[in-house]
């Protein structure tokens, strides 16, 4: 089964961290990456 694919967004460097902690753990979830804000989570969607 393929796992799910999530961008974390957050303003917050500690939300952020706790939050892909979190999901990581999950072996059904990937964490494709982490973005601050929605405009710099926007340029990373391909």
């Amino acid at each position: 089964m393929r796992k799910t694919r999530v961008l974390v967004v957050d303003d917050s460097v500690v939300v952020r961290k706790i939050v892909t902690d979190i999901l990581s753990s999950d072996p059904q979830i990937e964490v494709a990456g982490i973005a601050a804000n929605g405009e710099i989570a926007l340029q990373k969607i391909p």
